[in-house]
């Protein structure tokens, strides 16, 4: 793989991102009274999967430290009364370590602003990411369908309106029926506005983003599509495709479940038909 200059930048501007996020995470941390090593501490008490509390050695596995620092990092949050100790019934050896009430209220705290915050990064990263993948990959279809190339014909990469850092404007298309919230016009991340190729009023009240009425959502769409197949929507995205990669961009958070995944798989059907 050739490196270029923009590569590098890519690569700076995702350390950077992860920097930033592990900055503002000790930042938060602060505020609630609790250092870095004790946020660290709490999440791996409260993270660990099992039927029991984990032990000392699973804390000291989980952080990555000696296990005399893990001794000592566990001791003081028991003095902070934000964790506390227990001998193993079964096995006297081993000190079983949970939650006390203000461990819990400090870490559930911290666990929401953090999942909000890892949307955004996510959400950053993803934009830069993609790029690389456009230009390495001949194929990739992961479990979001964010991206859906078949061998052999052009690509529609399905992305967030929100990117912090959106690809060639002239290559994107918003695929939303409304306008959305927060973007104006100066600062919009797209050329093109597409409202004729997503899913009708009643369409999307029937969906309302239930996971479990997709397949029939996905159905119905298809079908509507198919309506609309002469839509000279859907053959200025097939056309475009021949000039590069095509950015369906949408402001739905859950991407997986967005219509612009089966707009994917239809625009890639129509690609795959011999002409």
């Amino acid at each position: 793989m050739a490196i270029d200059k923009s590569d590098y930048s890519k690569l700076l501007r995702i350390r950077t991102e992860i920097r930033s996020f592990l900055k503002w995470s000790e930042s938060q941390a602060k505020l609630v009274g609790l250092t870095p090593a004790q946020h660290q501490l709490l999440l791996a008490i409260k993270g660990h999967e099992g039927d029991q509390h984990p032990t000392v050695s699973d804390l000291t596995d989980y952080l990555l430290i000696k296990n005399n620092s893990c001794v000592e990092l566990v001791d003081r949050a028991v003095k902070a009364n934000l964790i506390k100790k227990k001998r193993d019934n079964k096995d006297f050896r081993n000190i079983r370590v949970s939650l006390t009430k203000l461990g819990e209220s400090k870490i559930e705290r911290l666990s929401n602003l953090h999942i909000e915050e890892l949307k955004r990064l996510t959400e950053n990263i993803n934009s830069v990411t993609l790029t690389f993948l456009n230009k390495d990959s001949s194929h990739f279809d992961g479990e979001t369908n964010n991206v859906s190339q078949i061998a052999g014909n052009p690509k529609f990469i399905l992305t967030s309106v929100y990117s912090h850092n959106p690809p060639h404007r002239s290559q994107c298309y918003l695929i939303d029926r409304l306008w959305p919230r927060g973007i104006t016009k100066l600062d919009k991340p797209f050329e093109f506005w597409f409202k004729n190729v997503t899913p009708s009023n009643d369409l999307r009240k029937f969906y309302s983003h239930n996971p479990d009425r997709f397949d029939e959502f996905s159905i119905r769409y298809k079908e509507e599509l198919d309506e609309t197949l002469p839509n000279s929507e859907i053959r200025q995205l097939i056309s475009a495709a021949n000039h590069g990669a095509v950015y369906l961009m949408t402001a739905t958070k859950d991407l997986s479940l967005s219509h612009g995944n089966i707009l994917i798989s239809y625009l890639t059907e129509i690609l795959d038909q011999p002409n």
